[in-house]
């Protein structure tokens, strides 16, 4: 959060969305074509200047889940962590703003390999709870410190 506030701080905010829009068609041109992965770029819903690679899911085309994909991304080395408010709905989100310069190709091809493998990724109970508990989980941490 920090580097991407000094970007905003020091740089010129079109260079920056335009760094951003070559990290998304970069992404979504990756995983165009894989069976059960539908990506597409959104807007932010609340309006702020930004976009985010939605990755929709069709297990029965991936043979696995958003919620299981999002919990294997963050178990990488380096993670990846994306937005996984409504994985329960089958889609996750990714958003450039915090990137190191070269990170992008990084993220991209890893994606592509877990997705083009994504039927190998079991899918666990578990998966939706930290997705569906963790502002919950945040906010008593937050009561009890």
């Amino acid at each position: 959060a920090i580097r991407a506030m000094e970007r905003w701080m020091t740089r010129d905010h079109a260079a920056i969305r335009a760094e951003e829009r070559a990290a998304l068609d970069l992404w979504q041109r990756k995983l165009t074509g894989i069976p059960g992965i539908t990506p597409r770029i959104v807007p932010d819903p609340t309006g702020n200047p930004l976009d985010r690679l939605q990755i929709d899911v069709d297990p029965a085309l991936a043979g696995t889940t958003a919620a299981a994909i999002a919990r294997h991304l963050s178990g990488l080395e380096p993670a990846i962590i994306v937005r996984d408010h409504e994985v329960e709905l089958n889609y996750l989100q990714l958003d450039p703003c915090n990137l190191a310069p070269d990170q992008a190709e990084i993220v991209g091809q890893t994606l592509s390999e877990v997705l083009r493998n994504a039927a190998s990724i079991p899918t666990r109970p578990s998966d939706l709870d930290g997705p569906r508990n963790g502002g919950i989980t945040a906010y008593l941490n937050w009561l009890g410190s």
